[in-house]
């Protein structure tokens, strides 16, 4: 199961010019962004009032510019300072991507 999974990634991946770099990029930044969450979420566990989270926001520009806007507080919105992270990972993708060098299976 697990190794079907990594070909259709691969498959997927090799469908376009620079898909390696761009899965590389994309998914090196989605991990920077957990792992900040993660920090962020066990720092203020342990220390109520620290300002570890400013570098979930940091690590979110520009998302997190325009998320400040929202009336959410603590958990909230850390999570959706996550959520903006991830939606900037996929948009990394598929920018970074280049063109599609083959046609999809089935065409």
């Amino acid at each position: 199961m697990r190794l079907w999974s990594i070909w259709l990634l691969r498959d997927a991946v090799a469908e376009y010019s620079r898909g390696n770099r761009a899965l590389s990029i994309s998914v090196g930044y989605a991990v920077i962004v957990i792992g900040a969450a993660v920090f962020v979420t066990v720092d203020t566990a342990l220390k109520p009032g620290s300002l570890a989270g400013m570098w979930l926001f940091l690590a979110t520009l520009p998302s997190s510019l325009l998320l400040q806007f929202l009336p959410a507080e603590g958990a909230a919105y850390m999570l959706f300072l996550t959520l903006g992270g991830l939606v900037q990972a996929w948009l990394l993708w598929v920018i970074v991507r280049g063109k599609r060098i083959s046609s999809p299976a089935g065409s």
